[in-house]
């Protein structure tokens, strides 16, 4: 049996180290209790915050899920910095189009005799 309150056996201590990893957010004492309490363990917020192994359990856990927090972090600026790099390439390319169709609007101008500082310009009035 753990030191601390003699009423706690080994049983409760698992149970509520259960309870806190079962957590998806950061296990609060407050919350931990209230979990606790729904599973039938008896103890108040106080008697739980001071057991070494619930303490251990929850720093944990909460070490667990800023981890998990930071992987996902990373994979969205992952995943934006893809992105930015296919938008980038879809850019290229399409600048590579419109270059192309402006040479060959440049050719055929050439082909059919029209002066190249009239193009882009309005038509005169006849």
């Amino acid at each position: 049996m753990s030191k601390g309150n003699p009423n706690m056996s080994d049983q409760d201590i698992s149970a509520v180290i259960d309870i806190i990893n079962k957590f998806r957010t950061k296990p609060t004492w407050k919350e931990i209790h209230k979990r606790a309490q729904k599973a039938g363990i008896p103890y108040g917020e106080i008697a739980l915050s001071r057991k070494q192994p619930i303490q251990a359990a929850r720093s944990a856990r909460i070490a667990q899920l800023k981890a998990k927090d930071n992987n996902n972090q990373k994979k969205q600026e992952n995943i934006a910095k893809a992105q930015e790099a296919k938008d980038l390439t879809t850019l290229s390319l399409e600048n590579k189009m419109f270059a192309d169709h402006i040479e060959r609007l440049h050719q055929l101008a050439i082909n059919h005799g029209i002066p190249l500082e009239t193009i882009g310009r309005p038509r005169q009035p006849r």
